[in-house]
């Protein structure tokens, strides 16, 4: 998900991030969402002339679609299947 926002961002994103991943993903996978909206609302400022948009990527055999709400509303929806029982 990074990657793409990246890539379809036109933008250098360079994240480090240490978690308790031997206990589960979720706390980490939260807390680099909340730093990233952070990070946004600080680079964006008063936000004057930036208006709604919404971006689809469909590609072979996925779908992947990305939203990023710059008015102030905090909300992460990652669905996804982990491999370990956390």
């Amino acid at each position: 998900m990074l990657d793409q926002i990246s890539r379809h961002g036109q933008m250098d994103l360079d994240i480090q991030v240490k978690g308790d991943l031997e206990v589960d993903e979720h706390h980490t996978i939260e807390d680099t969402a909340i730093a990233l909206g952070e990070v946004f609302a600080k680079a964006l400022g008063n936000k004057l002339g930036i208006e709604r948009y919404g971006f689809c990527l469909p590609m072979d055999d996925c779908l992947a679609q990305v939203a990023i709400d710059f008015g102030g509303r905090n909300w992460l929806v990652w669905e996804t299947e982990f491999k370990r029982e956390k």
